[in-house]
């Protein structure tokens, strides 16, 4: 009998290549399920990549979205949506902040409950079990990235183990290929990721002012909204980006001399730990959150 595996699609071309990889060269050994979560502020690059992995790779992929319930004590669900109907103006999210508040260092809770909670609750339906692995898009030259309770939480990384991948080695194999994701290295899947260093940031500021617009538009709608359980912790105005900096400051830092990131998409680097919050070196979110 076939182990049940759960493929987790982050949307960037390392977690692509993996699917290829496992539909091509392990389907005889696993019962596969190929899952996106999209949270309404992916890149729009983002969303037509994921599709035609799909429809390259014939993955069967399934999208889905969080949907949060105002009420506290009743947990994120998921609903299923596809290329043509996900949100593409943030409102996962929003629905998210409206509950949890501005996600930031110290309220991080948008990888949680936008990705893996409704991931793991759907998975755990269409296949009729929680007895199943996840497979994640780490590469052995990200291995500090590689959780350390992934045995008890069945975790997989074939990019790892089985066919170690580097990040020449994705590169070269994506420019074998007739399409690849058109995003430039320190733009990465989310928009306007508040994990990113300031450099990044700011340098999206100059290119893609527009990448702001959700960001702006949460923190005068939300600058004022702590939850309960983080009312100790957290200070108003309540903001995205470290040191509690808002969207202009993002903006007004930009108008200043300062180093802007490079497009490293098709360099190597070395991998820092994606909340080391001072090096501009590091992918970081460059291929979006990992569920663990």
């Amino acid at each position: 009998m076939k182990k049940k595996l759960f493929v987790s699609f982050s949307g960037g071309e390392t977690s692509g290549y993996m699917c290829w990889y496992l539909k091509n060269q392990r389907q005889n050994d696993f019962e596969m399920i190929f899952v996106f979560a999209n949270t309404g502020e992916e890149n729009e690059e983002t969303l037509k990549f994921v599709d035609q992995c799909d429809k390259e790779f014939d993955l069967n992929l399934v999208w889905i979205e969080a949907v949060f319930n105002p009420e506290f004590g009743i947990g994120t669900n998921y609903k299923i949506v596809n290329y043509k109907t996900a949100s593409r103006n943030g409102e996962p999210f929003k629905d998210g902040i409206s509950k949890l508040g501005i996600p930031n260092k110290i309220n991080n809770w948008c990888t949680r409950d936008l990705k893996q909670i409704p991931l793991h609750k759907f998975v755990k339906f269409k296949l009729n079990s929680k007895d199943y692995l996840t497979a994640i898009g780490i590469r052995c030259d990200e291995i500090d990235r590689v959780s350390k309770h992934r045995k008890k939480n069945n975790l997989y990384y074939p990019l790892v183990t089985d066919q170690p991948m580097n990040k020449p080695k994705i590169n070269f194999w994506w420019s074998q290929q007739n399409f690849r994701l058109n995003l430039k290295g320190y733009q990465g899947n989310c928009k306007a990721c508040w994990k990113k260093s300031f450099n990044k940031l700011m340098t999206i500021a100059v290119e893609k002012p527009e990448y702001f617009d959700f960001t702006k538009k949460m923190e005068i709608e939300f600058e004022n909204y702590v939850p309960e359980s983080k009312s100790k912790s957290m200070e108003k105005p309540v903001r995205f980006f470290r040191e509690n900096k808002s969207v202009k400051e993002i903006f007004d830092s930009s108008k200043k001399p300062f180093k802007k990131s490079k497009n490293d998409a098709d360099v190597y680097n070395y991998q820092t730990s994606l909340f080391n919050y001072d090096l501009d070196s590091s992918n970081g979110c460059d291929e979006s959150c990992e569920i663990f």
